[in-house]
């Protein structure tokens, strides 16, 4: 297990501002998220949804800003699944289980990631709820807690539809761990089918770094995202996978220390989080024209998402005295030069603690 650990403190140090530590009796969690011990088999491969917990409880909504939001944005907080719609939020699940949700290009139904004992699967749930379907699986039945079931599992993180909606890209090792004792493979960008049980092809691996977070472009040319070298010794960077080609690359343009990329629905904006020195904030780099912008002012700002009509910025941020992350919005505007510009942010929730390494997905 030595290699997970490992894994698990380098793609948490390349995210930036994460939570407290989770108790020593929880697994350590690649993306941030704390996970139970591993007291059981992994569960079935379909589970309903809400998720059964010890103490049930009703899922929670929450009010905001008196201003409507266009479309939907997904987020997790303390590992469920939630909903901003119009001036509200709902609670879409429970138990604790899922990270880094994204939407379909339909807004029918969110991909996130399903978090197990020792293994994380891809799964899906309709944009209102209902049934869970992994279509992963990166379980294992043998027995919890033996050498065995450690070599037979991988995981898999940060999940995005193609903008077709008929496969997956994603990032996971591409094979279980190996070695005396166990080593992961750094995660690769991946994809496959949403079909269950259907092949999945490796796009991109590198020996000595991370796959993170993905997103392709609207005419599905080019997959960009970012990558953090394992030993930490070289920084974080966003690269671009030319799809017709098979040829992958640093993007030009984007600074050192880039991670959570977001496209705009034209395809004209990456919008992206850049760590400088202590501080990290949103920019956005003119994929056409080229040209780099800052758009928040913030010193913690991560994890940006563009509305679907393209008018407004969502990100996650911390207000001064504030419990932990919460949900920001401001209007986009450009000029002839190809400048992208952000208005006045508005905080639209409050104290809510979003996950900020699970990020936001803003759909239909």
């Amino acid at each position: 297990m030595h290699g997970l650990v490992c894994l698990a403190i380098l793609l948490i140090a390349a995210c930036g501002t994460v939570g407290p530590v989770p108790p020593a009796t929880a697994l350590p969690a690649v993306d941030g998220t704390p996970r139970p011990a591993d007291p059981s088999a992994p569960p079935t491969i379909v589970a309903s949804s809400p998720t059964p917990v010890a103490s049930p409880r009703p899922l929670a909504t929450v009010t905001g800003a008196n201003e409507p939001l266009p479309g939907r944005i997904a987020f997790t907080v303390n590992g469920d699944l939630w909903v901003w719609q119009g001036t509200s939020g709902m609670q879409l699940t429970s138990g604790g289980t899922a990270a880094q949700p994204a939407w379909s290009p339909d807004g029918a139904q969110i991909v996130f990631v399903y978090h197990g004992p020792s293994f994380s699967d891809l799964a899906l749930i309709g944009a209102n709820g209902g049934t869970i379907r992994t279509i992963t699986e990166n379980g294992s039945t043998l027995p919890p807690g033996s050498f065995e079931r450690s070599a037979d599992v991988i995981w898999a993180f940060s999940p995005t539809f193609s903008p077709d909606g008929r496969e997956i890209g994603y990032a996971s090792q591409i094979a279980p761990p190996a070695g005396t004792p166990l080593l992961d493979h750094p995660l690769a960008l991946m994809r496959r089918s949403v079909v269950p049980g259907a092949a999945t092809d490796t796009l991109y691996q590198d020996a000595y770094a991370h796959v993170g977070r993905i997103a392709y472009t609207p005419d599905g040319s080019q997959i960009i995202f970012s990558i953090t070298p394992v030993d930490r010794r070289a920084p974080s960077r966003l690269m671009s996978y030319d799809r017709q080609r098979s040829v992958t690359a640093p993007l030009i343009g984007a600074p050192d220390q880039s991670y959570d990329p977001a496209i705009s629905p034209d395809g004209r904006w990456l919008v992206f989080a850049t760590r400088d020195g202590g501080h990290t904030d949103v920019f956005a780099l003119n994929l056409r024209q080229g040209g780099l912008t800052r758009l928040t002012q913030r010193a913690d700002a991560r994890a940006p998402a563009i509305s679907p009509d393209g008018s407004y910025l969502a990100y996650l941020a911390v207000a001064p005295g504030g419990a932990g992350f919460d949900l920001w919005v401001a209007e986009l505007f450009s000029d002839a030069t190809g400048r992208l510009f952000a208005g006045e942010s508005r905080r639209i929730t409050n104290d809510l603690q979003i996950d900020a390494t699970s990020g936001l997905a803003w759909g239909r």
